[in-house]
């Protein structure tokens, strides 16, 4: 598959897959889809202005699954980046009981977070993850905000990101093992979600 001008610069593309019909329940290939939705993003190399024109276009498009292409970012986490992690991490908390802004925030900001991973196999899992999850993670936002709220959630965030601006992979390792920990825990005592 061909990639465009904007694939080259930084960005990514917009194409359409055949469903498998082997997502998780509730999601589109579950469900016998003929097709989903997907937007590529490769080649960022840390371009933070880059990175948020891509995602823009990402979240007006809508697409059912994000695939991380490598590339994501040399080095060190720029300043800039974890600047936009801060501001994410805001907007999450802002967010109140509206899920959908919420979400997209979260999602942002997981996928920004690991921005400065070496690209290959851990991103590409990462982005598959992510993608194969959404639904999970909808139904535990759902949960938290009819429950005592996203608090203990933003408390997670605002470590993974102290984590990020101290370059501790092993700190930010622990910290992301107990977020997903405690949402797989408390996505356990409700199975309907599941059925």
């Amino acid at each position: 598959m061909g990639q465009d001008r904007k694939d080259r610069e930084g960005g990514g593309a917009h194409v359409t897959v055949p469903a498998r019909g082997d997502g998780p329940p509730n999601h589109p290939a579950a469900a016998g889809a003929k097709a989903e939705t997907v937007a590529v993003l490769a080649d960022i190399h840390g371009n933070l202005p880059a990175l948020d024109a891509v995602l823009t276009d990402v979240w007006q498009a809508g697409p059912d699954l994000i695939v991380l292409n490598g590339d994501i970012a040399d080095g060190p986490m720029p300043a800039q980046t974890l600047g936009r992690l801060a501001e994410l991490a805001e907007a999450m908390e802002r967010s109140g009981g509206d899920v959908d802004a919420f979400l997209r925030a979260d999602r942002e900001f997981h996928l920004a977070s690991y921005s400065a991973a070496a690209p290959g196999e851990t991103s590409q899992i990462i982005g598959r993850m992510w993608n194969t999850t959404q639904h999970y993670r909808r139904e535990f936002t759902k949960l938290a905000g009819r429950q005592a709220g996203l608090g203990v959630t933003h408390l997670e965030h605002r470590l993974l990101l102290d984590c990020l601006r101290r370059g501790d992979a092993d700190d930010a390792e622990r910290v992301l093992v107990m977020h997903i920990r405690r949402t797989r825990l408390e996505l356990s005592r409700h199975p309907e979600i599941f059925g």
